[in-house]
């Protein structure tokens, strides 16, 4: 028996009402029951025993080493003091408190929760859960006369294909068409390259896509249309060519910029130049901090209270005027967390509604449940579903594995703001890593438009687009034809409102033999089961009793039961 009295295992969800989850082995615990009460909630007596109270946990799933229990307790006050007690299969009772299992009750070492202050609980937007973000990289969507001149263009890491802030102006009636519901826009402030994780002003848009007029345009269009705007933001690193970092390679330890940055060696730092700054030195003996060993990207000292002040009130000065609904935070795991911490208040201050997602890699505790964002970037799930979809190096029961395991130890309330998606700019384009299949990229697509959460798609895999590594990931659209993928994404987005509309309740997914799944959605109104099969045939006796097709493609079923 697995539990620490932390994420995952431990969530406030609000302020009397947690969430508690336990790992179990596989088939040794037929019940689980939460033994709890407020840690100064004592019985009549001498002894201060415990009045306790007991609820049931509910199996979510069992997996082939483990199965997962949780609860939500109500509970009057806001502190908690608790222990498991499981029946085993032979029939015995055993415990599980602070120092281990134990054949008697934990009443000595069970585990006990600080207060919860507000600043603990989970108080996400309440607007999550249904969105299709449309992730944009803006130099290689559009501009404002682009028609077909980019079907020759090659990304590269440097140079610019011309797209503009007006260019997705003018774009928002196909956005529309898609069923698009948010735009997510790739860094647009000033910088020197086409990919603007290295600003120079945070206050200014890039020239190159437009004025600040033009932003404010796009996101006053965007709302009139009923589609939200999320903006990137980099605040781990900095331009070179920033003018902040720029008065500490004139002035040295004189600038009063230079505790701004994380600066080891002022000679070398003012006087070595970009080109002699390689990443081998920069791994080496780096002069100064940055992001990813390249020293055109010095790193800001986010545990400085100016330049927290600095970065956080551009951040609300874009929130306000902009009204934006969301921003994305690059790197943050690299970032001061009395800065993240910050960020959210103040953003939040603005306006509770907004929604902050984290670019975390991994698992999303400790990330997630009130002092940092509503979300991170689900990775957990794009490698599951590349892996068994676009690859196909995953089996149907390690599949099965990994996506309930994922989808069980997370709350519902905190999976609906998970940024899912099977592609961004950090990523091979889906059709290029499938080598080319469009059933794979569509079953891929399939499963993440029915998985409740921030669904998140790359500008141009609605139209097929292939591209390796970056750069090649990041080319410009051709608008000069149209594709057969983008009417199956309308499609997909429009099946996506009408079924998330009813809340859901479970998912389980199931391999039967070893070559087909079945997972299964339980929602408030209706149950829907997607069938996944083996070129060929579908397996027809797999579906339930009152089966009722609502989209078939190669290898995937969709059905209403």
């Amino acid at each position: 028996m697995i539990h620490q009295p932390t994420a995952p295992w431990v969530f406030w969800l609000a302020p009397n009402l947690c969430r508690l989850m336990l790992w179990t082995e596989h088939s040794d615990v037929e019940q689980a029951t939460v033994c709890y009460c407020d840690p100064y909630d004592y019985l009549a007596g001498a002894d201060k025993a415990h009045h306790l109270l007991r609820a049931p946990m509910q199996l979510l799933y069992t997996g082939v080493q483990r199965d997962t229990w949780a609860c939500e307790l109500p509970l009057a006050t806001k502190k908690l003091y608790y222990f498991f007690a499981c029946e085993t299969a032979n029939g015995t009772i055993q415990y599980l408190g602070e120092n281990g299992i134990s054949n008697v009750p934990c009443t000595e070492d069970a585990y006990r929760l600080p207060y919860a202050f507000s600043s603990r609980f989970y108080q996400p937007p309440t607007w999550t859960g249904r969105s299709v973000w449309y992730q944009i990289f803006p130099d290689r969507f559009a501009s404002e006369n682009t028609t077909s001149d980019m079907v020759h263009y090659q990304p590269a890491r440097e140079g610019f294909y011309g797209g503009t802030l007006r260019g997705i102006t003018a774009r928002i009636p196909y956005l529309l068409e898609l069923g698009v519901t948010g735009v997510y826009l790739n860094p647009v402030f000033t910088s020197p390259s086409n990919h603007r994780y290295d600003t120079v002003d945070y206050q200014t848009v890039d020239p190159r896509l437009g004025t600040n007029a033009d932003l404010l345009m796009l996101s006053e269009e965007l709302h009139q249309n009923g589609i939200r705007l999320m903006l990137d933001g980099v605040f781990n690193h900095a331009s070179r060519d920033c003018p902040q970092f720029q008065d500490v390679l004139r002035n040295g330890q004189r600038s009063k910029f230079w505790d701004w940055f994380i600066v080891y060696d002022e000679k070398r730092t003012c006087n070595r130049t970009i080109v002699e700054l390689t990443s081998d030195v920069m791994k080496s003996a780096p002069p100064y901090e940055c992001f990813a060993f390249a020293a055109n990207m010095p790193k800001w000292n986010t545990e400085n209270q100016e330049v927290a002040d600095y970065l956080i009130g551009c951040a609300e000065k874009w929130t306000k005027l902009l009204q934006l609904d969301a921003w994305r935070l690059d790197v943050p795991d690299e970032i001061s967390p009395r800065f993240l911490h910050q960020f959210r208040e103040r953003i939040k201050s603005i306006s509770a509604q907004i929604s902050i997602i984290g670019e975390i890699w991994n698992a999303p505790y400790p990330w997630i449940g009130g002092n940092y964002f509503d979300g991170t970037m689900n990775y957990p799930l794009y490698f599951i579903m590349r892996d068994f979809f676009l690859k196909r190096i995953l089996s149907v029961h390690a599949f099965c594995e990994r996506l309930n395991q994922l989808l069980n130890d997370l709350p519902l309330s905190i999976q609906k703001n998970q940024l899912n998606f099977i592609a961004n700019h950090d990523l091979p384009r889906p059709l290029t890593v499938a080598d080319g299949s469009l059933a794979a990229v569509q079953k891929a697509l399939t499963l993440l438009m029915l998985i409740d959460g921030e669904a998140c798609m790359f500008y141009g895999d609605e139209r097929a687009m292939q591209g390796g590594d970056d750069p090649l990931n990041r080319g410009a659209v051709d608008w000069s034809f149209t594709h057969p993928m983008t009417d199956f994404f309308k499609k997909l987005t429009s099946l996506r409102q009408q079924l998330l509309s009813s809340p859901l309740q479970s998912v389980q997914c199931c391999a039967v033999g070893s070559d087909c799944a079945i997972i299964t959605f339980v929602r408030s109104a209706a149950t829907y089961q997607v069938i996944l099969y083996p070129d060929g045939t579908p397996y027809e006796d797999l579906r339930c009793d009152t089966a009722v097709p609502i989209l078939s493609i190669e290898g995937l079923l969709l059905v209403k039961c």
